[in-house]
C-alpha cells in the first residue's frame, strides 16, 4: 500500500510541476501571446510573396504579350507586300515608283496592271490597304496623279480582321539605289500597334517589276 501511495504521491508531484511549467493551456508562462504574433508575421510574409510574384507575373505577361503582337506584325507585313509585290511586280506602266510616301488618307499609286487596267493603291484613314480597279479614262491618262477622281471607290485588299490590332503608319515606294538591276523598287512598310502605343514594325522589300521598260 505504501508503494501504491508513494508513486500516487509521486505522479502528483510530477503532474504539479509541469502545470508551474507550462500553464493550465498547456503554454508556457509569458509567451501565451506568441501564436498570434507568429501567425501575424506568416501572413506578412505571405502578403510580400503574393504581392512579388504577381509583379513578376505581370512583367511576364507583358512581355509575353508583346511578343505576341510583334510577331502578328511581321506576319501581317510579309501578307501586305506579298499583294503590293504581286500588283507591282506585273505591273506593265507606273506613275509614282520613283519616290511615292503614302500615310493614312494621303497619297497613292498608281500603275496598269498586267492586263493594262489602271490601277491604284492607297491607305484608307483606318491604315487599311486599298485597291482601286479601272478608271473613267483612257489608261495613260488615269496614271495622272491629280486624276483619283477618275478611278471607282477603291476596295479592301484585306479585311479588318487580318489587321488585328495593327495598322499601316506608311508606306513608301522608291528606286533600289545603287543597285546595277533597274525595275527594281524598293517597298517600305510601317506598322503600329494599337494596343501598345509606340510600338511599330518596320519592314522592307525590294520588288522586281519585270514588265516595266523603264523605271
Amino acid at each position: 500500500m505504501e508503494n501504491g501511495k508513494h508513486r500516487r504521491n509521486r505522479k502528483l508531484r510530477l503532474l504539479w510541476r509541469k502545470w508551474k511549467v507550462t500553464g493550465a493551456d498547456g503554454l508556457t508562462p509569458g509567451r501565451e501571446g506568441s501564436t498570434m504574433a507568429e501567425l501575424i508575421v506568416a501572413f506578412a510574409l505571405l502578403g510580400i510573396f503574393l504581392a512579388v510574384a504577381a509583379m513578376v507575373t505581370g512583367i511576364y505577361f507583358r512581355t509575353f504579350t508583346r511578343t505576341r503582337e510583334y510577331g502578328s506584325q511581321r506576319i501581317l507585313a510579309s501578307t501586305l507586300l506579298d499583294a503590293i509585290e504581286y500588283e507591282l511586280g506585273a505591273a506593265v506602266k507606273n506613275a509614282g515608283y520613283e519616290s511615292a510616301d503614302l500615310t493614312p488618307g494621303s497619297g497613292s499609286v498608281s500603275y496598269l496592271d498586267s492586263d493594262g487596267t489602271p490601277s491604284r493603291l492607297t491607305v484608307d484613314e483606318n491604315g487599311y490597304l486599298r485597291i482601286a480597279r479601272g478608271a473613267d479614262a483612257a489608261p495613260e491618262e488615269a496614271l495622272d496623279s491629280e486624276a483619283s477622281a477618275l478611278f471607282p471607290e477603291p476596295v479592301l485588299l484585306y479585311g479588318s480582321p487580318v489587321y488585328g490590332r495593327s495598322r499601316i503608319a506608311g508606306l513608301s515606294f522608291g528606286p533600289l539605289e545603287g543597285a546595277a538591276e533597274k525595275h527594281l523598287v524598293k517597298v517600305t512598310l510601317s506598322l503600329e500597334s494599337g494596343q501598345f502605343s509606340g510600338m511599330t514594325c518596320e519592314t522592307s522589300r525590294v520588288v522586281y517589276c519585270y514588265n516595266l521598260e523603264e523605271l
